[in-house]
């Protein structure tokens, strides 16, 4: 699938460390603008036509286009999302640098993701649902 970037040095430097390649989009920049808001709604809530889709974002993005307790995502972390949910994206969980190693040297993601880290008050999926994507 896509692996989406903020165009800033630092989180383009990682999706093509992590994934191999990235596209920039500004959607993944801070800013209010009503197009801005519009392209990140739809990159959170629209599942992709096939695999999962990648956001390399900011934390402040994260926090106010998703459902999580501001703290609750740490520098470094990856949130899980289901762009399918009800409401909007449903976050799922996430991973940290340690449980990213932890899967880096099972080889390639299980179905089953035993090490993901649920948000306060929420208990982690068993299953990553079908479109589910990734946003850091």
């Amino acid at each position: 699938g896509a692996v989406l970037a903020s165009p800033y040095a630092r989180t383009m430097d990682s999706a093509e460390l992590g994934f191999g390649r990235a596209e920039a989009t500004d959607a993944l920049v801070y800013g209010n603008q009503p197009e801005k808001q519009r392209e990140r709604r739809r990159l959170l809530t629209s599942p992709p036509a096939a695999g999962n889709r990648v956001l390399m974002t900011h934390q402040g993005i994260l926090y106010s286009s998703l459902d999580v307790e501001r703290g609750s995502i740490r520098e470094g972390d990856c949130v899980v999302v289901d762009p399918q949910g009800a409401d909007g994206p449903r976050t799922l969980g996430r991973y940290g640098p340690d449980e990213f190693a932890a899967l880096s040297e099972a080889g390639p993601a299980p179905p089953h993701f035993s090490n993901i880290l649920p948000f306060p008050g929420r208990e982690a999926p068993r299953h990553l649902p079908t479109g589910a994507g990734v946003v850091s």
